[in-house]
Order: structure tokens, then sequence, then C-alpha cells
């Protein structure tokens, strides 16, 4: 299966990418092998916490509470993504099965009695502040 990206981030390591895709898939692929780029972490499955629709925004956060667990430092920083569908998510690359937490962008309106409306994310900033607030971002 063909995967088309909708948004990229490059890592820390120049080597790594992380890739949000059109159907809502979310991948990491390293570009430093010898025989070619090759995904090493996708998001799996059919879940209630996936993006469903395109994904619009990547990208790399350090994750302070990884970077105590692990000495491989690539395992310290999480990939956040959102998309069209008003969800943010945040992935470790080490287990992408699903979201180690995310969020869903909704709001009522009042032009429709008060119904709840999900806001679709366009745009975003991940922010690169010192407190390493990994729930910290602005859509």
């Amino acid at each position: 299966m063909r995967h088309f990206a909708g948004a990229v981030a490059a890592a820390t390591r120049p080597a790594t990418l992380a890739c949000g895709s059109f159907d809502g898939d979310v991948s990491v692929h390293d570009l430093s092998a010898e025989d070619g780029p090759r995904c090493i972490a996708r998001s799996g499955g059919n879940s209630d916490a996936m993006h469903r629709e395109p994904v619009t925004a990547v990208a790399w956060r350090f994750n302070l509470a990884e970077a105590s667990k692990t000495s491989e430092k690539d395992r310290a920083y999480d990939v956040v993504t959102a998309g069209t569908d008003g969800r943010v998510f945040a992935w470790n690359v080490g287990r992408m099965e699903t979201p180690a937490y995310g969020y869903e962008l909704r709001a009522a309106n009042a032009r429709s009695q008060g119904r709840v409306v999900t806001w679709g994310v366009s745009c975003v900033d991940f922010g690169g502040g010192e407190t390493h607030d990994p729930g910290a971002f602005l859509a």
C-alpha cells in the first residue's frame, strides 16, 4: 500500500523523517539505510485513537519522562501530529500502535443552539520552550 505524505518533519538525527499522510497514517522513516529508505514505525490499525482525516502538521517533541527511562536519545522524542479531524496526538516512536495521548478540539457552536462541533487543524505550533510540557501546543 502506498501512502502520500501531507506533512513531514525531520528529527534531531537528519536521516529520520516523521510523516503524516492524507489517509491519517503516521509513520517514521530511516533515510540512512544502505538499501534505501525504510519505515521503522507506523501507527497501527483502525482505532478510535487515530486520525480519521488528513494529517496537516507533524513535529518532534522532546519527552523528558521518556529521556529518564532510556539511554537511547532517539527514544526520548515523540512525534506529535494534528489533522483536519481536529485531533492532536503524541506518538512514542517505540510504541506507535496507539498514541501516548491525544486531544480532540471541540467547542459549542452558539449559532447552532449550542451543538458541539469539532475544529479541524490546518496549522499548529508545538513550541520549543524550556518547560518541555508535552501537552503544550497552539492550533
